[in-house]
């Protein structure tokens, strides 16, 4: 089982997260087939991370139905800053990979 978690609060004040495992798919693109790498474009404000709780994680779409999911939403005020969240979660994503596989 991951030790190293992404954790936030909700607006409602739920607390949330996922293992750092996940957004490593989620980031750098591996997993499971018909999986879609994360498109960072140019206009690109924001974006959400999601994840199955019973299986791995994708990144969600428009047409995503899927009650068992839950949803981290990032916006950001410009594409730099956009950035710096973006190189920050694949880095600690990494690390955490490294860790888990020692």
């Amino acid at each position: 089982e991951d030790s190293l978690e992404l954790v936030w609060t909700r607006s409602s004040g739920t607390r949330r997260s996922v293992p750092l495992s996940r957004v490593q798919d989620i980031l750098l693109g591996h997993a499971s087939p018909g999986f879609r790498k994360f498109p960072l474009k140019e206009e690109v404000s924001s974006f959400s991370l999601v994840y199955d709780t019973s299986s791995s994680a994708y990144v969600k779409t428009s047409g995503n139905t899927n009650q068992s999911s839950r949803t981290l939403d990032l916006t950001f005020l410009n594409k730099a800053q956009r950035d710096v969240w973006y190189q920050g979660l694949v880095e600690a994503a990494r690390y955490a990979h490294q860790v888990m596989v020692q």
